[in-house]
């Protein structure tokens, strides 16, 4: 009996024995991965790219990264690191657009052709591929959705609308984002420790200039995401829309005017002063200027300024759709796109947007357009 005890005792103090050397030899290769840096490689190949140079440049504002490298018989590399997955554009001498995609410390391939860069393969890339699974499954499903509602609006392929239709498709579109705000939150509840959780907010309702939504949204991501670029850049932007609400003091910025001179939206101060944030490319923008044009000339001697704020990155486009759309009023622009004073002082992430502000500064409507912005002004201006 003493033999068995003896023999169980020392099985018993030999399984300690290996499970304590289980334990170091586990805690010691992790520790020996922790001491490793991750990192990407990525991999190009491009078509009828046989030379030139290639460039990796992140969309982060907070920080400046770009790479470059040359090409070899369509072929090139990166090697790096990130510290969270980013958005990154990748560009080619040559093609005139980037690819863009979600870049995480993994081994990437990218195989497509210059002049259609944008539309490459990319494979490895495992955060871009969870950001690709939601457009090809909740962004597509809605994108159906919304189609199908147009096309009961349409008359080969045009819309016809009256004004009773429109009321119609107005019911049924606030039916509709709804259901696409209920259908975004439970993805965003089931991914809430994803980055691309938060991307999928800044996207969709940042962007869109839906504030209570992304609101809604962001307090469903857990800390560590809202700790991340993308959720702080959601956090930045809530407070922002807070800060450029109806009812508060409009920022104010300052940018050149075309001949380089500085001028503040504190200098119009004791007006009424339409900020108009606007893009040569922007086709809506464009459509509305003569609506612009029309209430400029008709209320301007009773102390109505607008204040056009260009978000373009090409001077000469800018000032050529200046001119041939008549846009007499103040005109500013850095040339910096969405990194322009004006723009990042009101958050813009979509043109055209715009603020109407009252003599003492204080704003007092936005996005107002067409029919709405001519009955404003005729409320503003009816006692004068």
């Amino acid at each position: 009996m003493t033999d068995i005890n003896t023999k169980k005792q020392n099985m018993k103090k030999y399984y300690l024995i290996l499970a304590g050397l289980l334990a170091c030899a586990c805690k010691e290769t992790a520790t020996k991965k922790e001491a490793v840096s991750p990192s990407y490689v990525i991999e190009v190949d491009v078509r009828d790219a046989d030379s030139g140079m290639a460039y990796l440049e992140s969309e982060r504002t907070d920080v400046s990264v770009m790479d470059s490298t040359p090409i070899t018989n369509g072929k090139f590399t990166f090697r790096g690191t990130v510290d969270e997955p980013t958005g990154y554009f990748l560009k080619v001498s040559g093609a005139q657009y980037p690819i863009k995609f979600l870049l995480s410390n993994d081994s990437i391939s990218i195989s497509g052709a210059k002049d259609s860069l944008y539309n490459a393969k990319i494979t490895g890339a495992t955060e871009n591929d969870k950001l690709m699974n939601y457009f090809s499954t909740v962004y597509a499903t809605l994108g159906k959705q919304a189609d199908s509602l147009y096309k009961n609006f349409t008359d080969n392929g045009t819309l016809k609308m009256t004004p009773e239709l429109q009321k119609e498709l107005d019911k049924k579109w606030e039916v509709f984002n709804d259901h696409a705000f209920d259908m975004n939150a439970e993805y965003v509840k089931d991914n809430a420790s994803e980055i691309v959780a938060a991307i999928v907010i800044d996207e969709m309702y940042v962007k869109r200039s839906h504030p209570e939504q992304a609101e809604t949204l962001y307090n469903l991501l857990t800390d560590s995401i809202k700790n991340s670029y993308y959720g702080k850049r959601v956090a930045t932007a809530l407070e922002t829309f807070e800060k450029t609400s109806v009812g508060k003091v409009a920022p104010d910025f300052c940018e050149p005017t075309a001949e380089g001179e500085e001028v503040c939206l504190s200098s119009f101060k004791g007006k009424y002063v339409l900020i108009d944030f606007w893009a040569s490319w922007c086709g809506p923008c464009r459509k509305e200027n003569p609506n612009l044009v029309k209430a400029y000339a008709q209320y301007r001697d009773k102390g109505f300024e607008i204040l056009g704020v260009s978000i373009d990155e090409k001077r000469d486009l800018w000032l050529k759709a200046v001119e041939k759309d008549n846009m007499t009023w103040t005109q500013l622009s850095s040339v910096n796109g969405w990194k322009s004073a004006g723009a990042q002082a009101y958050n813009v992430n979509a043109v055209p947007t715009n603020y109407l502000i009252d003599p003492e500064g204080v704003i007092i409507a936005k996005n107002l357009r067409g029919e709405a912005l001519q009955e404003k002004l005729q409320e503003v201006f009816s006692g004068q």
